[in-house]
């Protein structure tokens, strides 16, 4: 099965592609911003295809020949407009999957993407899903949970603070979920053959985690007295701003904040066994999060 790849080299990409790489029924396609990012072994296995996905004719020429199909869009935090962004990426693969007759895509989206209104950049994923709904191909919308990488870009505070900013509260509750499940997920729905259609499937993570809670269990996991501590939206738009973040894309995730402290941006699945992934917070704090605080 020919397997085409985009993010290759983030979050989840980056444990998505040595998970197929050790399917000997694989063949990977890696659409990459940069290919110098990619491991020497993934290079050398890989057909790596270096080149923006902005670029509608790139795209097409890189999935020719694909079998199935994964679609994340990558983080680009300096667009002028993150939903327009999200539409013209998704707008150039819709055109491949239909030009390539590419049978089968799984898509990475988030809880909330059946939302129309006020859940940030998660706006973009609302429309990425309705846009393959309509295409010809099997499509499966992997909706997925806060990411517990989400915590990293607060390792400068935890170590020079022991504080935890966000603008939202800390007892405000949210699934939480490890990136290493996802790519799990995204492996065994890439590989399984056997569904057809369309379908939403949410990823929950092990279990609902406060933001409160999370900064305990980071707190006990580092041996530091880590706090969360809840900031203005003014407050976080001029740090997100000053680490380099664009307005609107720093806008957006103050968003998505709101949302998720007011409730509006919740699960629309019950949590169950298939939408509930094994790694809970205590151990990403433990295995992930702590070596990179502590150093």
């Amino acid at each position: 099965m020919k397997i085409a790849i985009t993010g290759p080299t983030g979050n989840i990409g980056s444990k998505l592609v040595p998970n197929l790489l050790e399917r000997e029924d694989v063949e990977l396609v890696l659409l990459a911003r940069n290919a110098a990012k990619l491991e020497k072994e993934q290079m050398m296995r890989a057909i790596v295809v270096e080149g923006d996905l902005n670029d509608g004719a790139y795209v097409r020429q890189a999935t020719e020949g694909v079998e199935s199909l994964f679609f994340l869009i990558p983080t680009d935090v300096g667009v002028k407009s993150v939903r327009a962004y999200y539409n013209r990426l998704t707008d150039n693969m819709v055109c491949a999957v239909a030009n390539n007759k590419i049978p089968r895509v799984v898509l990475l989206s988030s809880l909330g993407a059946h939302l129309k209104e006020k859940s940030g950049p998660v706006l973009g994923l609302h429309d990425a899903e309705w846009s393959f709904q309509q295409s010809e191909a099997d499509v499966c919308c992997l909706r997925a949970a806060y990411f517990m990488e989400d915590y990293f870009p607060s390792v400068g505070s935890i170590q020079q603070e022991n504080a935890i900013y966000l603008p939202v509260s800390g007892s405000t509750r949210t699934p939480m979920i490890a990136t290493q499940d996802i790519a799990k997920v995204a492996a065994q729905v890439l590989c399984d053959a056997t569904w057809k259609g369309k379908c939403v499937r949410e990823l929950h993570g092990a279990a609902d985690v406060s933001f409160d809670e999370a900064a305990e269990t980071i707190a006990q996991a580092t041996s530091r007295a880590v706090k969360h501590v809840q900031i203005t939206p003014q407050q976080a738009f001029e740090a997100l701003t000053g680490m380099g973040l664009g307005e609107d894309y720093s806008n957006q995730l103050i968003e998505l904040y709101q949302s998720i402290d007011s409730g509006w941006l919740k699960p629309e699945q019950a949590r169950s066994t298939e939408n509930t992934t094994p790694t809970t917070f205590v151990q990403f704090a433990q295995n992930v999060l702590a070596p990179a605080i502590l150093g």
